[in-house]
């Protein structure tokens, strides 16, 4: 996503969800996103590492800022919460515009 990031101070160990380590080994950066979710931004920092094929995992810190609803019979998030719009506070590109990307769900998913 070429976002600018930032070392930790200290680096951060990551397992796998079957307990074994993570290839890409400690998570040793963050970055800091302005994050907007119904309409509610906020400003939250997020580890960086190599998690495969995806761009970005919405963990905790988002569910804590934001407690958005889901609809639990289709594992989806409720329509009403989107779009989700990130906007990097720190650019990894000098003189150029902040770099947005937003997430607006599946083509075929439940939402309610």
């Amino acid at each position: 996503m070429k976002l600018g990031k930032r070392p930790l101070q200290r680096p951060r160990k990551i397992w796998n969800i079957d307990n074994t380590a993570n290839q890409a080994g400690d998570i040793t950066h963050y970055t800091t996103l302005d994050i907007q979710t119904s309409g509610t931004r906020r400003t939250i920092q997020f580890l960086v590492t190599n998690i495969g094929n995806e761009d970005i995992i919405l963990g905790y810190p988002w569910m804590a800022a934001f407690e958005p609803k889901f609809v639990w019979k289709y594992g989806a998030i409720n329509k009403k919460e989107l779009p989700i719009i990130l906007w990097s506070v720190n650019p990894s590109i000098p003189g150029k515009e902040p770099i947005t990307a937003q997430i607006r769900g599946a083509k075929n998913d439940h939402r309610a």
